[in-house]
């Protein structure tokens, strides 16, 4: 029961709490890749801190996105749902690409990258920012900073990981990840079936 002092004072403090409380967190949703073993060494030389923010190797499904904490679960509900509907695949990382400012290894089949980003891309687009064009399928290995060459890290790129393609994986899930004042961390699994 509110106070009389309080409801006196108006009803905008009370509405200024409840505002304060609604908690905006950063997340995005990912396939991750166990592709440490291939690409560890080469992101802590060239994305250290994408690997310091403990971002594991991963292909985008969705881009970060800011949302509700409060609506977890129905977020949660929703993309359980999506994914359940959509087909696990077997995928390689199978050669090097890079864009302006990151170097990237590709990700097969392209098709079925392409079909999972957009039909999730189109079902969640009040998530996404930008949702022109269809989208890259790609596993960032490098940001390039002031003073580096795209081209060059690339060529790195081939040289030391380009023996080790196709690096094959399994596509059966999506996950939900979050960004904390630590890094990312996993909130939560979606199986495809």
């Amino acid at each position: 029961m509110t106070s009389p002092t309080a409801a006196s004072s108006g009803g905008s403090r009370t509405r200024s709490a409840e505002q304060a409380r609604v908690v905006k967190r950063q997340a995005a949703v990912f396939v991750t890749v166990a592709a440490d073993a291939l690409v560890g060494d080469f992101r802590r030389r060239h994305q250290p801190r994408a690997v310091a923010r403990l971002l594991p190797p991963h292909i985008t499904v969705l881009p970060p996105f800011v949302r509700d904490a409060e609506a977890d679960e129905l977020l949660a509900s929703d993309l359980a749902r999506h994914f359940a509907a959509l087909e696990s695949f077997t995928a390689e990382l199978t050669g090097v690409g890079r864009f302006e400012r990151h170097v990237w290894l590709a990700p097969e089949p392209h098709e079925d990258f392409v079909a999972l980003l957009s039909a999730t891309r189109r079902r969640f687009s009040e998530l996404v920012r930008d949702a022109g064009g269809e989208p890259v399928p790609h596993l960032t290995i490098a940001e390039i900073g002031k003073g580096e060459s795209t081209r060059h890290v690339a060529r790195l790129a081939e040289e030391e990981l380009g023996r080790h393609l196709p690096f094959r994986f399994e596509v059966r899930e999506a996950a939900l990840w979050e960004v904390t004042p630590e890094g990312w961390h996993e909130l939560r699994r979606f199986e495809l079936v």
